[in-house]
C-alpha cells in the first residue's frame, strides 16, 4: 500500500470527527453565551414552584395565604426547616462511605 494515500473511509471518519468536534466547540460556546440565562431562569421557576408548595400546604394547615400574618410565616418557617432536614436525611442515605 501507498503510504501517501489513505483509504477512503479513513476521509470518510476523519470527516466524521471534524463535525463532532465543530459541534462540541458550538455547544461550548452556546452554553458559555446562554448557560448563564438558563440557570437563572431554572432557578427562578424552582423558587415559583416552592412558593407555591408552601402557599398551598399552609392553606391546606388552615394558615391561609396572607404573607402578612404571623402564622404564614411559621408555616413557611417549618416547612424549610422540614426541607432542610429532608435534604440532609437523604444526602446522608445516599453518601457514598
Amino acid at each position: 500500500m501507498n503510504e501517501g494515500h489513505f483509504p477512503a473511509w479513513y476521509r470518510a471518519v476523519e470527516a466524521f470527527l471534524l463535525l463532532i468536534a465543530a459541534a462540541i466547540g458550538a455547544l461550548a460556546i452556546g452554553t458559555v453565551m446562554f448557560g448563564t440565562d438558563i440557570r437563572a431562569a431554572v432557578a427562578e421557576e424552582t423558587r415559583e414552584t416552592l412558593v407555591a408548595a408552601h402557599d398551598n400546604t399552609c392553606q391546606q394547615l388552615g394558615l391561609g395565604t396572607v404573607r402578612s400574618r404571623p402564622e404564614f410565616a411559621r408555616c413557611v418557617n417549618l416547612l424549610v426547616q422540614l426541607q432542610a432536614t429532608h435534604d440532609r436525611v437523604s444526602d446522608a442515605r445516599h453518601a457514598p462511605y
